[in-house]
């Protein structure tokens, strides 16, 4: 299957966002040949962000409109749930980092956000210490795994690979010094994240950090749920087959 630049709705800005479904619009209004439906399942077939994706098969539904805001509603509220818990997570975790906090103490936060933590304890560890030694020369990677891929902290990881991506960071920190994170910048996907590491490695203290990333945290949640909001009501305006300059004028009103 063809490759097709996608994006993370929550890194995109609200303009990026806003030109994908202009794009998709566009399509629609352009391409006489191909009917909505064929055209939303030609974009369903490339891979996606899970929320995008989440509209646009509903709209191939037959849900009426009542019931289509329902459901994305509880969608939206579940989605923007777990990305608060994850930046909550990466920001605990930066904390630790910029204290030098004991990795076990660290574990124990971590895994109290999780009502069934995804690993166990002494799991999460064992993983985080293999990490530990790939980043300190002591293990090879192996073929199928780069550098980038072991190292990096995403919003999109699995539960299981994000806390121990996360623990491995606190562990190398106490071990190694915070300077020394310098070397996993460029592997960070995550915006959040990464600035965060950043501050730690330039020697800000911990409650500065502490409370930057919280101002930082409700911003990317408000302006997630904005980017939600907009790609909900231009997702039912293709649905009810709005003309491509009503579309238009819609996603240009969200904007600034």
């Amino acid at each position: 299957m063809a490759e097709k630049t996608t994006f993370n709705i929550i890194q995109f800005p609200l303009d990026g966002v806003a030109a994908y479904w202009l794009s998709l619009a566009r399509m629609v209004s352009e391409n006489k040949e191909k009917s909505l439906t064929k055209i939303i399942e030609e974009e369903l077939s490339y891979k996606g962000d899970p929320f995008i994706r989440h509209l646009l098969q509903l709209s191939l539904s037959e849900l009426n409109e009542a019931d289509f805001r329902k459901i994305v509603s509880i969608k939206m509220e579940v989605a923007l749930q777990d990305l608060q818990k994850r930046l909550d997570l990466m920001r605990l975790a930066l904390t630790d980092i910029a204290s030098l906090e004991n990795p076990g103490k660290s574990m124990i936060k971590i895994q109290a956000h999780f009502v069934n933590p995804p690993l166990s304890d002494e799991k999460a560890a064992n993983l985080a210490q293999e990490m530990l030694k790939v980043a300190m020369g002591k293990k090879n990677l192996p073929s199928d795994i780069d550098k980038a891929m072991l190292f990096n902290i995403d919003i999109t990881q699995k539960p299981d690979v994000f806390l121990v991506g996360l623990l491995f960071y606190v562990m190398f920190a106490r071990r190694e010094g915070k300077q020394a994170c310098q070397q996993f910048i460029d592997c960070i996907q995550n915006n959040f994240f990464k600035i965060g590491l950043s501050l730690v490695i330039d020697g800000f203290d911990e409650p500065f950090i502490r409370k930057t990333l919280r101002v930082h945290r409700q911003r990317i949640v408000e302006e997630t749920e904005q980017k939600m909001n907009m790609s909900l009501e231009i997702c039912l305006a293709l649905r009810n087959k709005k003309t491509y300059n009503y579309i238009f004028e819609l996603a240009k009103a969200w904007l600034p």
